[in-house]
Parts: structure tokens; C-alpha cells; sequence
């Protein structure tokens, strides 16, 4: 984490689950719930040769995801949400972070753009650059 406070959001706890174990860390996890979502305090100084400000996961429904659940976000990294999720549902991501991001936050945001390689199947979604530029203008 480098210093900073990090937070991971994902759907299911196997995935918290299994990062917690490669990372090595062997305190346990402080878990609260916060508008009908998992939160866990991940204690990074247990894990071997990590060191941060911190690491939190929120387990359950992205689109249930609010700044009362865990505060708001200065930088967020997608390295592949939103090219998983239905291309239907991308305006309700895009309205769920622009909840959750503090004021003047920044968004990394990993894409793909095909010409039907996989006939329009997905995942991975194409998402083209001018829906990137609608969505989060």
C-alpha cells in the first residue's frame, strides 16, 4: 500500500480470502458491517514484509457500495470491473463511483476496446473511448 489506505471491493470473501493468504498475513481480520456490506480491516503489519497505512476489503453488491459504508476515495484503480459487468449496468457503476470518489478524485480505469473477437461476447466487454468519456465526464 505504500502508505496509503487502500481499500479492495469485491463480490464474493473467497476473494478477500485468498489474497489475505498469499499475502501471508496471519492476525485476524476485524470485521464490521456497514450498509449491508462486509467490511474487514486486513492487519498488514502480520503479513511478511508488508507495511502501510492499510488495507480494508467491502464484501457484497458493488451497486449497494456508498460513502456510509467506508468513506469517500481520492484515486481508484479498475483493472477490470467494468469491463466485466453487463455494458447495460456501466452507467450505475459510473453513478456508484462518482458517489464514493472525494471531491477532484481520479479514476485509473483499465479497458479493452475489440471488434468482436468474441462476437460481442463478454467478458471482457469492449468498452470504445467515447463511452469511457461519457460516462465519467
Amino acid at each position: 500500500s505504500q502508505g496509503h489506505e487502500v481499500t479492495g471491493v469485491e463480490l464474493v470473501r473467497a476473494a478477500m480470502e485468498d489474497f489475505v493468504k498469499e499475502q501471508g498475513v496471519t492476525g485476524e481480520l476485524v470485521e464490521t458491517t456497514k450498509g449491508g456490506m462486509l467490511v474487514a480491516d486486513v492487519p498488514l503489519k502480520e503479513a511478511k514484509g508488508k507495511q502501510g497505512a492499510g488495507l480494508k476489503f467491502v464484501i457484497g453488491d458493488f451497486f449497494k457500495f456508498t460513502k456510509e459504508v467506508n468513506g469517500t476515495y481520492a484515486a481508484c484503480f479498475d483493472r477490470g470491473s467494468l469491463v466485466a459487468i453487463d455494458p447495460a449496468l456501466r452507467e450505475q457503476y459510473a453513478d456508484v463511483l462518482a458517489r464514493v470518489m472525494a471531491k477532484g478524485g481520479r479514476v485509473l480505469l483499465v479497458t479493452v476496446e475489440h471488434g468482436g473477437f468474441r462476437k460481442g461476447l463478454g467478458p471482457p466487454f469492449s468498452v470504445p473511448p467515447e463511452q469511457v468519456e461519457s460516462l465519467f465526464s
